[in-house]
This record gives C-alpha cells, structure tokens and sequence, in this order.
C-alpha cells in the first residue's frame, strides 16, 4: 500500500509533536515532583543545598559573630562561675562545638588573618593598631568579603573594623563590604561611642548622626542594624553578614536589667563580675534576635552560622579563661583558645550536637567560606588556612596539623638563646604540631624562655616537658625558624599627628 506524501508529512508532524509533550510531561512531572517533596540535592562538595534562594541554593547564607575579648570560660557551655547564655548555649549544642581551634592572643591580627587568610608573619599586621596610626591591612591582600562579593554576595559588617583606616581605600566598603556600620578602631564607650573624648561611630564612609545614636547601648544597637540588612535583603543574592560586637571588651557597661540578673547567680559575685556577666546576657539576647530574624524571613534553613571571639579574656577584669593558663596578650592557651562554633542545617546529622576536637585555626575561615559561597580564590598568595568543609560538615579529620600561634621579631628577651643554629629563642613565638605545642618568650614575666607542652594530655600547660622531649625542641625550633625565614617585618605602627579628631569635626576618620 502506498502512503501519499501529504499522509507521510502529518504523520511525522504527529510524531514529532507526540514525543515533544511526552517530554515536557517528564520534565513537568519530575519538577512537580522535586517540588512537592522539598529534594535537597548534593552540591559538588557533598553538602545538603536547600532550595530555598532561587538561582543560588548553592551557596548558603553566611552569619559570623565576632564577641570581643570574650574568654573561654565566659560563655554558658563552658562556664564555671554561672554565666548564662541559653540561646548561644541552644545554637552551639544543636551544631558543631570547636574545641580545638585558635586565634590570635590579640585583636588585629585575628581580624587580619580571618579576613585575609593569610598569616600576620606574611601581612605585616603583628600586633593591635591603635587611634591614629598609619597602618591598616596591606592593600594586596583581598578580603573574603571582597570574594564573596565577586561570587554575588551581598556583603555586610556591622560593628568592630579595626583594620586600618588612615586612607578611605582601607575602609570596609572599599575592603568588599557593601555596607558598614560601626568603629573603625579598636573599641568604645558602649553608650557615647567616643575614643579619646572623640566619636567613632560611622554608616559607610559617613560621621554617624550622634543625635540620633547617642545613649544607645552599643549591642542593641549593633543587632537592630543587622536586622534591618536582614529584613530588607530581598534574598535574590545570598547574605554575608558579620555582626561584630564590641562587647565584652572593657570598659565594663551594660544596661541595668542586664547586670541585676546576675545578683544571685555568680560564684563569689562582685559587682563588676555581674556587669561583665551581663555584658555577655546582652550578647546572647541580640544573637537570638538576630537568628530569629533570619527564620522570619525564611533564610534560616539555607544559612551557616559561626561564632568566634576574637582572643581570649584580658585577665585584669572580672572575666576568665579558666581552665586554661594565660590571657589575652600571651601565646598560652588561654590567649588564643576561645569560644567557638558552627550551627547549620547544611550539617550532616552525625555532625550536629557533637564536640569537635580537629585542630583549626582562624585563618582558615577564608577559604572555608570561599568553598561555601563558591568564590575564586586562586589567586591569593600565601594563603595559610585550610578548606575545613568537610571536617565541620561532615565530621571527617582536619587537614591541618600545624599552627604557627606567633612569631613576634619585636618582642625579643635578654640573655642566650637556649639552642645554637636554629631558632632564637628569645624571639616571642609558639608553634603547635599534633599534639605538642612549644612556646619561645611566652611571656615578659617570665624568666624561662622555652617551654614544651603536650597539650592532649596536658591542656592547662602545668608541665614543661622541654628538658625530658629535647630531640622534640630541636626539631619545633627548626620548623619555627624555617617559617620565620618566609615572614616579612612588621609594619610601621605610626602615629600620625594629623589623624588628630580636632581637625576632622571631633570623629575619627580616614586623613590621608
């Protein structure tokens, strides 16, 4: 039978338009279906991406609280003498507890290696920069802000800077911050916000209106901010918001309701103990407003949440670092051990509500939030954090096995240096490898300068085990000297007279 080229031309116009609906309907089908039942699929890195932001479900939303000089006793989890933070405490026993993980012992360069990733022994920035000095974060080094960014990222901080500010191009929103909110310096008066009888406190590259800031708590202040950027985020783009709290940092004030809560609830309170205390009661407050807003705008499912502090407690005011030897200043543990965790639904369940003990160190939040927010980051040199993703997401071991703590060229002890041909030991310094950690100079007040701690079996650092392990000495010392070869000197802490409030309408400000 012979078919007429009119009859063979439908049929193929019917075939044709048979297997296109038949197509369509798998995929109207298959899409319906991932739909109605919420399939949260792999990323590339094996973490759970949520559906949630459109176009960007694989790249989380990121909240990072930075507390100032908050210890590692001062916060309810490992608190000894009653400090009470249920809603951090709630956050950090539902996700992942760091507790084997480092800081700087001061505030500069913790904030500098987190923001860089790279070492101060390479950036220059070896110690704290104090109002008016000519020195900031090396223009060369970009900022995971400015990566985040790159990679679509609405980027934000609010809060504490105190990386340099001397020429408007060290400010944050010319570091990649979309917004800025807070102090360019180191830190405040809680409620006036002056250095030096002179303001700091700013909204991008503007003097703050005094009127309308001044009286309010620093802390409540602060979170309102952060929760207006989280309620007008129109969710298109993922967030990167740091909330960075000047508080617990001295000088001790806080609001009155916060210290009366701690009348009855202090061992061997005093009142400056119930003011610190409630200093950290005011932080916990503003980290749940701050996690509640999140969820009412329906970006909790799809957001990583880390808290650190920046260093440990001082040791002159009523906080504590207990049980830990040391405080802020020095390379002991408890300068550079602090509170820490990561709350996240991207976890996998084995990871959530479990203590980690991996060893991790701040600069490896920058290529750790660069893996999550799939942002280039190829072409930073010197980079000295590792990717920790899959050891805080899915529970496996840290790729790190070292943490050079401090080399400090300019804090240099008298005497002879307790080894030849190697590293000087009077250099201030301490070095972490496995479970040991050596320490050269930790201290000005102390007369020894070497010291060998295994820090597993002994986390208070009560005994020096450098007489009985030398061959352990020796080869530390050759590791911290083969470092100390790599490290560029320190920047030039300047003071310059023209930074001087008086010539800028009483603000601290860019000058150059």
């Amino acid at each position: 039978m012979c078919e007429s080229p009119v009859y063979a031309s439908r049929l193929a116009l019917f075939t044709i338009i048979s297997l296109c609906s038949f197509v369509f309907s798998l995929y109207y089908w298959q899409s319906f279906y991932e739909y109605s039942h919420e399939i949260i699929k792999p990323d590339d890195n094996g973490l759970r991406a949520s559906v949630q932001n459109g176009p960007h479900t694989n790249q989380p939303n990121i909240l990072l609280i930075i507390t100032d000089d908050q210890g590692y006793n001062d916060i309810g989890y490992n608190s000894f003498y009653g400090i009470q933070t249920p809603v951090i405490d709630k956050l950090a026993n539902e996700g992942l507890i760091l507790d084997n993980y480092y800081v700087q012992p001061i505030c500069t360069p913790t904030r500098g290696q987190l923001y860089s990733g790279v070492h101060e022994i390479h950036t220059g920035l070896y110690t704290v920069i104090r109002p008016g000095h000519r020195v900031g974060l090396p223009l060369n080094f970009p900022t995971i802000a400015g990566k985040l960014k790159e990679a679509g990222y609405s980027t934000h901080l609010v809060g504490k800077w105190h990386l340099g500010y001397y020429t408007k191009r060290h400010l944050p929103t010319r570091r990649g911050f979309d917004s800025f909110f807070g102090l360019l310096n180191g830190h405040s008066n809680h409620f006036n916000y002056t250095v030096a009888q002179s303001y700091d406190l700013h909204e991008g590259e503007n003097n703050a209106d005094m009127a309308k800031y001044k009286g309010r708590y620093s802390t409540h202040l602060f979170a309102e901010k952060a929760i207006n950027i989280i309620n007008n985020h129109h969710g298109k783009n993922p967030l990167f918001l740091v909330v960075s709290f000047t508080a617990p940092h001295e000088p001790l004030q806080v609001p009155e309701k916060y210290k009366l809560m701690y009348e009855n609830l202090l061992i061997n309170t005093t009142p400056e103990k119930q003011t610190y205390a409630g200093m950290i009661s005011c932080v916990d407050e503003a980290v749940g407003n701050i996690t509640e807003a999140f969820k009412r705008k329906g970006f909790w499912n799809n957001t990583v949440m880390i808290y650190t502090s920046d260093n440990g407690a001082t040791g002159r005011m009523p906080n504590s670092n207990y049980p830990l030897r040391g405080h802020k200043g020095n390379v002991f543990e408890g300068g550079i051990k602090v509170p820490s965790f990561v709350h996240s639904n991207l976890m996998k369940t084995n990871v959530k509500g479990t203590i980690s003990k991996e060893l991790l160190h701040v600069t490896d939040w920058f290529p750790t939030l660069a893996g999550l927010g799939q942002a280039n980051i190829n072409d930073i040199k010197q980079l000295y954090g590792y990717d920790m993703r899959d050891t805080i997401f899915e529970g496996k071991k840290s790729p790190r096995t070292e943490i050079v703590h401090v080399i400090n060229p300019e804090r240099v002890q008298e005497g002879e240096p307790a080894y030849n041909n190697t590293f000087d030991s009077r250099i201030k310094s301490a070095l972490r490898q496995g479970d040991w950690k050596l320490l050269t100079n930790p201290s000005e007040k102390h007369e020894d300068t070497l010291f060998l701690f295994n820090i597993k079996d002994d986390p208070r650092e009560k005994h020096d085990l450098s007489q009985v392990h030398p061959h352990i000495v020796k080869k530390m010392l050759d590791r911290l000297e083969h470092h100390r070869r790599t490290a560029v000197p320190p920047l030039n802490y300047v003071r310059d007279e023209r930074c001087r409030p008086a010539l800028h309408n009483n603000f601290w400000v860019p000058w150059l």
